[in-house]
């Protein structure tokens, strides 16, 4: 059966309605919480959580030398953006992408994020 809603156009909604209801999950009024709660679960699942242990394990892989497979990442996610759209956004990450990635080619050239680190701060004085 279709949904009964009538929308604002004044043509009737295509959806299915639901079991036991005359709307579909959109317009039943009774499926408000429900729906409520598949917004707030979609949010979520867009959210990326690095967990706590992979995040330490990636870290150390780059103090450990793991500057040139970072380096990699980079210009693997540089690539995605560049095929992107261009917008306002694409062009603030691709800025940015580049930033990090001259300091990252900066660090692989001293052997060492400390060492950049610590020329930054030679920098600020």
């Amino acid at each position: 059966m279709q949904c009964q809603e009538i929308l604002a156009s004044g043509q009737q909604c295509g959806g299915f309605a639901i079991e036991d209801s005359e709307f579909c999950f959109t317009h039943d009024p009774d499926m408000a919480a429900e729906r409520a709660e598949a917004r707030s679960r979609g949010g979520r699942a867009r959210q990326v959580v690095l967990d706590p242990e992979v995040r330490r394990a990636r870290v150390q892989e780059l103090k450990d030398g793991g500057l040139k497979q970072g380096l990699a990442t980079l210009l693997g996610v540089l690539a995605d953006a560049e095929a992107l759209e261009n917008s306002v956004a694409r062009a603030r990450t691709i800025g940015y992408l580049l930033s990090v990635m001259t300091r990252l080619e900066f660090a692989l050239d001293k052997k060492s994020v400390y060492d950049f680190r610590e020329y930054e701060d030679e920098d600020e004085d």
